[in-house]
């Protein structure tokens, strides 16, 4: 399955040699309205790309007082895990407010 909206991102990930990860934005969240995402996503060990850059795993964002921080706006998250299709989410991130995400990784097939 392709994902047109992320095409760059097969090129960061290596699935048996780990995760190469760029440097993250320089701009601070304070200078901008913020707002959350909380991720209630299985499996918990995948990992989390906010606008292509690698910021955790789910476990890091799930949970009453854990959310992943961002500026508010549109972001592109997306979620992946070896031996499952990558889920992508286009979301706008409301200033002041959080939101929850839930679903499960569907396991990729086999060829």
């Amino acid at each position: 399955m392709v994902f047109p909206l992320f095409p760059f991102f097969w090129g960061w990930v290596t699935l048996s040699s780990g995760v190469e990860v760029t440097q993250a934005p320089t701009a601070s969240l304070d200078d901008a309205p913020t707002g959350g995402v909380q991720l209630d996503v299985l499996p918990r060990r995948a990992r989390v790309f906010v606008d292509g850059v690698l910021v955790g795993r789910v476990d890091d964002f799930h949970g009453y007082y854990q959310h992943l921080t961002v500026a508010a706006g549109p972001h592109q998250i997306a979620i992946i895990e070896p031996g499952y299709e990558p889920l992508v989410l286009d979301l706008t991130v409301p200033p002041g407010r959080t939101m929850t995400y839930r679903g499960t990784l569907s396991q990729a097939l086999s060829r």
